[in-house]
């Protein structure tokens, strides 16, 4: 998670687990605001609940690969999923990383550029793909 973005003001990083009967994942959230733009980063580690992994690609989106995925591959990194929603006032970028991650950044009265500048500074190198085998998508 990214401590700073140049003129927006950081707010206290949030770390939770949460469980559902059996399952459960891990969620760290990090908001950003100045005025009315606000960026917030969401990153889940689905390890334990990998059907909730799953549905989260299904439910933001066809699977693209973009010249925006080339740029942020790390060694080590496979992204399934990069899908990029642009309205009037918001943004959000979703992505899915080694069949376990997903990250959700949106934002409010911020560019896309702005976003994409984000999802560059993101390190990924410790976001190992899980042990289980990856859910299948239909």
């Amino acid at each position: 998670m990214p401590t700073e973005i140049e003129g927006l003001r950081p707010g206290v990083p949030v770390a939770r687990t949460v469980k559902i009967g059996t399952l459960s994942y891990s969620l760290a959230e990090r908001n950003f605001t100045r005025g009315k733009q606000k960026i917030k980063i969401l990153l889940f580690d689905y390890n334990n609940a990998l059907i909730m992994y799953s549905q989260a690609i299904k439910n933001t989106g066809t699977v693209a690969h973009t010249p925006a995925i080339d740029s942020l591959q790390q060694p080590g990194n496979n992204f399934y999923h990069y899908h990029e929603i642009i309205n009037e006032n918001t943004c959000r970028i979703s992505m899915g990383i080694n069949g376990r991650f997903f990250v959700n950044i949106s934002s409010e009265h911020v560019n896309v550029q702005l976003l994409r500048l984000v999802v560059a500074a993101l390190n990924f190198s410790g976001l190992e793909r899980t042990s289980v085998e990856e859910p299948k998508f239909r």
